[in-house]
């Protein structure tokens, strides 16, 4: 679950297609903080895995691996090694929403 806060703007590293997916790399700062492999991270509104970290200094390079489907079905189609990308982290499973309950 996301707050539709963004937290920084990342900067496109680097963008590899490959037949079955397109690798896209980001680097970030403040949301890069606590990350770990297997975690969720939201670009521009859309929900990704990080797949590899890699430290800079105070930075981290991100690595996602997106289908086509996502690649061609979001506005990251559009991104290009120096843009700019909206970054969120996911809540903490242990911190609850204080949105209503759904009801059955």
């Amino acid at each position: 679950m996301f707050t539709g806060i963004v937290e920084e703007t990342g900067a496109v590293e680097g963008i590899k297609p490959s037949a079955r997916s397109i690798q896209l790399v980001v680097r970030a700062k403040v949301c890069a903080r606590g990350l770990k492999v297997g975690d969720s991270l939201a670009l521009n509104g859309c929900c990704l895995t990080v797949v590899k970290l890699v430290s800079r200094s105070k930075q981290k390079l991100l690595q996602f691996d997106l289908l086509r489907e996502t690649w061609e079905r979001t506005n990251l189609q559009f991104a290009r090694v120096g843009s700019l990308v909206n970054l969120e982290r996911s809540l903490p499973v242990t911190r609850r929403s204080k949105s209503p309950r759904h009801r059955r």
